[in-house]
């Protein structure tokens, strides 16, 4: 058996190249059928219909017109008429498993791009705590092992007097 080396400027053809794989996971989850963007955790945030497709807010604001406000508005994937929840496009539920997929596409990709955030400043992120699945820069990773081992319960803004986050 002969073990591949890495040369300068060519791919190692032993591992796959995740390219293709983010491309198309992007394509058919990430991307709303309506409008063709990215969804995100904001304007395009994704919203789950009763008739079971899913579309940005952005594309149910514009299908129901008059700022989302409606009773009921055809769905921009199947064009079948659905009863708006609460008069408001943004009552549609969002769909939980879509952010889901989201927020660890997005992980990932800070993880290649090295710069993953700490929750309590904007430092990078290098260690990740297993139980409350968050990640800290070193200070707040001392913290975080301090108060969660010697409180034995999570922290509140009491027990926090010098520290701008909680648990």
């Amino acid at each position: 058996m002969s073990s591949a080396v890495a040369t300068p400027g060519f791919q190692d053809i032993s591992k796959p190249d995740p390219g293709p794989v983010d491309s198309k996971l992007k394509e058919e989850y990430l991307t709303c059928r309506s409008c063709k963007k990215c969804y995100d955790f904001a304007k395009r945030a994704p919203h789950e219909m009763p008739c079971g497709d899913t579309a940005c807010l952005d594309c149910l604001r514009q299908y129901a017109g008059r700022n989302g406000k409606a009773e009921d508005l055809f769905c921009p994937i199947c064009d079948r008429t659905v009863p708006v929840p609460g008069g408001h496009v943004c009552c549609f539920p969002s769909n939980a498993g879509t952010l889901k997929i989201l927020e660890v596409f997005n992980l990932v990709q800070a993880h290649r791009d090295h710069s993953v955030p700490c929750m309590g400043c904007d430092l990078p992120g290098d260690a990740r705590c297993l139980e409350c699945q968050e990640n800290y820069c070193a200070d707040h990773a001392n913290f975080h092992s301090y108060c969660r081992v010697s409180l034995g319960k999570p922290a509140s803004r009491s027990t926090l007097p010098n520290h701008g986050f909680c648990f």
